[in-house]
């Protein structure tokens, strides 16, 4: 097996294991996590040892059947858990059966030299995806979920001028949740849902349009490295992922760390570097977990003004608060998530040893994981091209986090999905020699 094919698997796989119980903990949705990093691994150790497997890279029909496989998928599980119209679901399971079939033909029975009919099909693809997600907040208006809650009130206060770090939270479980004293993500959140909702009454439009954002980006990006019918499927991977309508429904915000993670790629890839360093700022500053991205960051960037440019853009977010209410902003935005004690329905190893032996993960656990994976892949991914290396030490060191530390949900190995589909664009297929001294021109390459 190639790099290409191990990072396919990996990826298939991890959405396969989210699929199981929405993210939350199951025996065999871990099975299949330890499976899916695994497989990563083996691709980054293909990378490092370069040669002719790493050369070799899945065809279009490959690609083709793992967008298939997860579309099948999908329809085992229901789409939202507080839908309150029934022809959503409905209407999304007879398209994703209809776009299975149309896949299959276009892209693995189709011998025609002619791309129309592919491109018809993605297409059709694409513009299904935006209306699935567009038509998600009005067929589930109230998801009963905290962090629904939190993103409304907390961008409704704000837009009526009150600190939304200082306004208790409505509890949507009717005290069976936790006490939320103010909104409980970092500002860089807010800003966006605030905008969301004074356009749209719904923070989770923000999100829909992160996503569309990041689609686009990963796009163009595939289409500069691999054939336009390869491009088209790892567009549909990644906007048929089998929960991304879920985490959109439930309002999680890490959709909008996909999209500025895309953006920095994006950016960086047409050499606009000063904005690429901007928006990788700005993502790192948008979830505390992204203190590894900082140090990832040091490794791949080279020039100092660009990475203190994109961290004065991060600390500007939060000044405002910082200003107005320090020990709000503390306890709430930045604390409140990190101190949340160990939950056994998360899905990560120690859950199975709590329920299995009653073993407890000591405090900080995530912290150590995430940073033995950080130094563990520093030297090795320099052997292999800076953009390339970059992206397998970060994946690495999410999913790592994650999966062996003390926290991982549905959101959160979405994160780790979008991260591993992007390696798989920029990362899973080497450069020829002619296209590395091309890049070496114009600075690319040495980064």
């Amino acid at each position: 097996m190639g790099t290409a094919l191990y990072l396919l698997v990996a990826y298939v796989l991890l959405l396969l294991g989210m699929l199981i119980n929405s993210g939350a903990y199951h025996p065999a949705a871990l099975v299949l996590l330890l499976a899916s990093f695994g497989f990563l691994a083996a691709a980054f150790a293909s990378a490092i040892r370069g040669g002719a497997r790493d050369r070799r890279v899945p065809g279009v029909p490959v690609f083709a059947l793992a967008v298939i496989v997860l579309l099948v998928a999908a329809t085992m599980q229901p789409v939202g858990f507080y839908l309150e119209t029934p022809l959503y679901e409905t209407l999304h399971n007879a398209w994703v059966a209809v776009l299975a079939l149309g896949i299959l033909g276009a892209y693995v029975l189709y011998r025609g030299e002619s791309h129309t009919v592919r491109r018809a099909v993605f297409v059709a693809a694409v513009l299904t995806a935006v209306f699935f997600r567009v038509w998600m907040p009005v067929a589930s208006p109230n998801p009963i979920i905290d962090v629904f809650t939190v993103g409304q009130e907390g961008a409704r206060n704000l837009l009526a001028g009150i600190n939304p770090y200082t306004v208790p939270v409505s509890d949507v479980y009717a005290g069976a949740g936790l006490d939320i004293q103010g909104y409980t993500y970092l500002p860089a959140n807010l800003y966006v849902q605030s905008i969301a909702h004074w356009l749209t009454q719904d923070v989770r439009y923000a999100h829909i349009v992160a996503e569309l954002v990041a689609a686009f980006a990963l796009w163009r990006l595939s289409r500069r490295r691999w054939s336009d019918s390869t491009a088209e499927l790892m567009t549909l991977l990644f906007l048929y992922g089998t929960r991304s309508l879920f985490v959109i429904e439930q309002s999680w915000v890490d959709p909008l760390i996909l999209m500025f993670f895309a953006l920095f790629l994006l950016l960086r890839d047409e050499h606009r570097d000063m904005l690429a360093a901007v928006a990788y700022g700005y993502m790192i500053f948008l979830k505390q977990y992204l203190v590894f991205a900082l140090f990832q960051w040091f490794i791949v960037e080279r020039r100092w003004k660009r990475i203190l440019a994109g961290v004065a853009v991060g600390l500007l977010t939060l000044l405002p608060f910082a200003l107005a209410d320090l020990r709000a902003l503390l306890f709430n935005g930045v604390f409140f998530n990190v101190l949340i004690p160990f939950r056994e329905d998360s899905l990560t190893v120690f859950s199975f040893l709590s329920q299995t032996w009653g073993l407890q993960p000591p405090f900080g656990l995530t912290v150590v994981v995430g940073a033995v994976i950080a130094i563990a892949t520093a030297i090795p991914q320099r052997r292999i091209r800076p953009i390339r290396g970059y992206l397998f030490a970060i994946t690495l060191t999410t999913f790592g986090m994650f999966l062996f530390g003390t926290s991982g949900f549905c959101n959160w190995y979405y994160l780790v999905a979008g991260q591993l589909i992007f390696l798989l664009a920029l990362g899973g297929k080497p450069l020829k020699t002619e296209e590395l001294e091309a890049f070496d021109q114009v600075g690319f390459a040495a980064e």
